[in-house]
């Protein structure tokens, strides 16, 4: 029976993986490897190796298996990172990689995140806070997550024409005035700026 697993050493550590999860984020470098141009994919290659973070690179192979990775869990983070150098150093590798999904997925991070690249201090008393919320239809609950400037501004600019009647339990935070509302899939979704 053919091995159809490919194997990547890390370190000295073996992460294998199938064609398919290899190929799972478009034109990295891994399926360009074993698949694509190089001399290595002519000749039949199965094994590369490589010198990078043995903690991040499972993480990469969890993102190519198909997995959710965000939020990291403290567990996953690297003993001398702290979680925002490991992420910084994990969008490193995903760019050296050539890994275009989770290079998203870390900048959809970045700008969810309310200490993201912002460039105003959170404790500036010209910085506007934002939220973004949601709650299915049957009204159970609300939600919410902070933003950053940046990421309001992203959410605005894809979705100012979807705007729709606002439900009819409107979400209330103190010190917060709903901007924005819309529905998808059975949900209601809605953006807050704060007040001040």
């Amino acid at each position: 029976m053919v091995d159809n697993r490919y194997t990547i050493l890390v370190s000295n550590e073996q992460f294998r993986f199938t064609r398919d999860q290899l190929e799972s984020d478009p034109g990295n470098y891994f399926a360009t490897y074993f698949f694509g141009e190089f001399a290595e994919a002519s000749q039949g290659a199965k094994e590369l190796v490589v010198e990078k973070d043995v903690h991040l690179f499972r993480l990469i192979q969890a993102h190519l298996r198909g997995y959710d990775i965000f939020p990291l869990p403290d567990a996953a983070i690297p003993p001398y990172m702290t979680k925002e150098v490991a992420i910084k150093n994990l969008h490193r590798d995903a760019q050296f990689y050539c890994l275009g999904k989770l290079e998203e997925k870390i900048k959809e991070l970045e700008l969810m995140s309310p200490n993201g690249r912002t460039g105003v201090r959170r404790d500036s008393p010209s910085a506007k806070r934002y939220k973004f919320g949601d709650e299915t239809w049957s009204g159970l609950e609300w939600m919410f997550q902070d933003l950053n400037n940046d990421g309001y501004q992203l959410m605005l600019g894809k979705l100012k024409n979807l705007d729709m009647a606002i439900p009819s339990e409107q979400p209330l935070i103190p010190g917060f005035s709903l901007t924005f509302c819309w529905a998808k899939e059975h949900r209601y979704y809605v953006l807050l700026a704060s007040d001040d």
